[in-house]
């Protein structure tokens, strides 16, 4: 492993996906990653696994991938592995996403005398030894981190959100609210075990003379085939590995969604968003709803109904006042530049530090 030729500073992402834990933690890193980017850094992601179609969406925005097979994420051995990764490659920054990386895996790293950032949905770690905590979630809890060391900075709040390029480059200009949201776009997250897909689609049979679906599902999806059945002789369009979520989410009227990261997506975007929550770590989604106005939390997958499903589409389909104040709450909310006061964080740690 070779040091890179690159100006300063360099930063090491530590975060994987696949078929069981989704897309989303390599998805949020690549948002931060091509902020950095413009802002002068070298970017470089380490993983234990990662889809091959992740992998050439990272080479393709010049970001380097170093892939290891080891013990289970966030283990002692992913640790030591990355604390000697970092340091044969003298990055200024290690920056983990995921689960595993608990409190032994941060106390592993800082005993390297590294740099790390971790981010954060709902306090998974019984202490965090991390120099900065981010959670940018909807309605954070900053008591999840009272276990943390005195010199921890928290970055909490939808400000830090990150978005990638391709909604940073899409004009949000104002467009005609249609009488009738007749265009949804259904997408529930890279993997979606659960299936939650197909409830929606079957949920929708009785609106398919009236609507026009779009059907996205991620590079993990385990079953399209089953899908491509269902939705046979129906009006619905079924995109697998999608580039452009961001031309869909502008053309739609309704967004149906998991409680991911595609939320705060549709809300930059002002998209009126159906949110069935698929995990346990989207509990806060529901705030999109309750706090912000941006969207419909209808609650958790296993319990939603197909009858909720329809009539909360049905309700957004004839209600084009409500679509609208929806979409201005969304933009108020996400104002795309979370991943440059992310970055501004690192540099100034960085300065004190120094």
């Amino acid at each position: 492993m070779e040091k890179s030729t690159k100006q300063y500073p360099i930063l090491l992402f530590r975060a994987d996906a696949s078929e069981e834990i989704g897309i989303g933690h390599i998805m949020r890193c690549l948002a931060l990653a091509q902020t950095f980017q413009v802002m002068g850094c070298e970017i470089i992601f380490l993983c234990w696994q990662i889809p091959e179609k992740l992998e050439k969406l990272l080479h393709q925005e010049n970001i380097g991938v170093v892939i290891f097979a080891g013990d289970h994420a966030g283990s002692t051995e992913d640790a030591r592995i990355t604390a000697r990764a970092a340091r044969a490659l003298q990055v200024d920054w290690i920056i983990a996403d995921g689960y595993g990386f608990d409190g032994p895996y941060q106390k592993i790293i800082k005993e390297h005398h590294l740099n790390l950032m971790v981010l954060d949905d709902y306090g998974h770690a019984d202490h965090y030894a991390a120099d900065i905590i981010l959670n940018p979630g909807i309605h954070p809890d900053p008591d999840v981190y009272l276990h943390r060391e005195p010199s921890a900075q928290l970055l909490l709040g939808p400000q830090y959100f990150p978005l990638r390029r391709e909604f940073l480059e899409t004009c949000r200009c104002p467009k005609l609210i249609s009488a009738e949201g007749s265009k949804v776009l259904v997408t529930l997250g890279g993997a979606d075990p659960n299936q939650t897909t197909l409830k929606v689609i079957e949920s929708l049979k009785e609106m398919d003379n009236l609507l026009q679906i779009c059907v996205v599902v991620g590079p993990s999806y385990a079953n399209p085939g089953q899908l491509s059945v269902i939705i046979d002789r129906r009006p619905i369009l079924l995109l697998q590995n999608q580039d452009s979520m961001a031309a869909l989410m502008s053309w739609a009227d309704i967004g149906i969604s998991a409680g991911g990261v595609t939320l705060a997506e549709m809300a930059y975007l002002g998209l009126p968003t159906i949110v069935i929550q698929t995990a346990e770590n989207q509990a806060a989604c529901k705030y999109y709803d309750t706090k912000y106005g941006t969207s419909v939390y209808l609650g958790d997958a296993e319990t939603v109904t197909k009858d909720q499903i329809l009539d909360s589409v049905m309700l957004l389909y004839g209600d084009s006042w409500r679509r609208q104040k929806m979409r201005e709450n969304g933009w108020n909310l996400i104002d795309g530049n979370g991943g440059r006061r992310v970055y501004e964080a690192l540099m100034q740690h960085s300065i004190i530090k120094c």
